[in-house]
């Protein structure tokens, strides 16, 4: 097998020790600040491509660039200008994406760099992305023949791999679907919960809600076999308790002997505890991860009436503090429509003559409210 380093290269990583094992070759071109050293792989020292027959008959060449963040473009276009010119169909190796994906974290295929690649390479690899990708008919990724986190077990994306063969020069790729395990996520959620086994309980019902009484796993599978479903229960809410120090691998073996768990004999049961104790603000978004900001107020006031009961105030219900918090809310919202009407759609700075000169400003006017309240609530 041939390959190329990951988010970990380097001589401790695990395909390097795969490489002094003898068991792959590991291509590596060598750099020394902007200049680059281009190679042929050698077992004592790898290098930047090495040449595979099919049993004597079709060679080909494969190069490739290990993952280089921000420094991929000025590298892969050095490495480019170095590749020795060859009659090989050349394969070459690239953790990136291309550039129409939008990559943030600077892993992006510049135009720049893969019209370097494009006038010697027949088949452009990427690895990046864990999605299957294919590009004016020279570039491919395939994604990754296996769900590569919990939350692509409600919608996964297709995996497998590309079938690639090459004739007279020319590559030909065809998809290869592969069979995945079932990957499902159970929510549990545990507001209220007030122990352990109140959170143990939690996450039975939510098992019940979801292979009891909806969608079951699939049918058990000997224990040899790896395509087990794989089965993550994600404990989430407001505790009555320090919830956080929850024994996370007690609950998963307590789990195992669900109903459900026990006839599908899942291949893996994770308990990933997301609970939020007392005194901590827990905001559940809607479908994209966006919370409202009254769900984001009614989380900030269970946490003060929480405060409140723990540390109480002579003589004010804990209900109060969360009602002054909104009657302080409410000023401050009237404190931002003072600035939006300040003349040029800004608020005075600090320190600005105009604010100087106001008499009764909106902070002042704000402070004033806010004493009122307090008053108001303190009696």
């Amino acid at each position: 097998p041939v390959t190329i380093g990951g988010y970990a290269s380097g001589p401790l990583s695990w395909p390097a020790y795969l490489e002094r094992s003898g068991l792959l070759s590991l291509l590596s071109p060598r750099f020394e600040g902007d200049e680059v050293t281009v190679s042929a792989w050698e077992p004592s020292c790898s290098g930047a491509y090495i040449d595979i027959d099919d049993r004597g008959k079709d060679r080909v060449r494969f190069a490739g660039l290990s993952y280089q963040g921000a420094l991929l473009d000025q590298r892969l276009q050095a490495l480019a200008r170095k590749l020795p010119a060859s009659d090989l169909p050349l394969v070459f190796m690239l953790h990136a994406d291309p550039d129409w994906t939008q990559a943030p974290e600077g892993t992006v295929l510049s135009s720049a760099a893969k019209e370097a690649l494009r006038a010697r390479v027949g088949y452009l690899a990427l690895g990046h992305r864990h999605e299957k990708r294919s590009r004016e008919g020279w570039i491919w990724n395939p994604g990754s023949l296996e769900a590569t986190h919990v939350g692509a077990g409600e919608s996964p994306p297709e995996r497998g791999f590309w079938d690639v063969t090459v004739a007279r020069g020319k590559f030909t790729a065809t998809y290869i679907e592969s069979e995945c395990r079932a990957l499902r996520v159970v929510r549990a959620k545990c507001d209220g919960a007030a122990s352990d086994e109140a959170v143990l309980e939690a996450a039975r019902r939510a098992l019940d809600g979801v292979f009891l009484k909806g969608k079951p796993l699939p049918a058990s599978l000997p224990e040899s076999d790896l395509r087990r479903p794989i089965v993550c229960v994600s404990l989430v809410g407001r505790t009555n308790f320090a919830s956080r120090l929850l024994d996370e691998r007690a609950l998963e073996d307590a789990l195992r002997a669900h109903p459900a768990l026990v006839a599908a004999q899942p291949l893996m049961v994770e308990v990933r505890n997301r609970t939020i104790p007392p005194g901590m603000i827990y905001v559940e978004g809607d479908e994209d991860g966006r919370a409202t900001g009254d769900e984001l107020q009614r989380q900030i006031e269970l946490v003060l009436t929480a405060v409140a009961e723990q540390y109480p105030v002579a003589g004010v219900p804990a209900s109060e503090v969360a009602r002054l918090s909104r009657r302080i809310k409410a000023c401050t919202e009237d404190l931002e429509d003072d600035k939006a009407a300040v003349p040029g759609g800004a608020p005075a700075a600090a320190g600005d003559e105009r604010e100087k000169k106001r008499p009764g400003s909106a902070s002042d006017r704000l402070l004033a409210r806010v004493r009122h309240e307090i008053q108001a609530v303190l009696g």
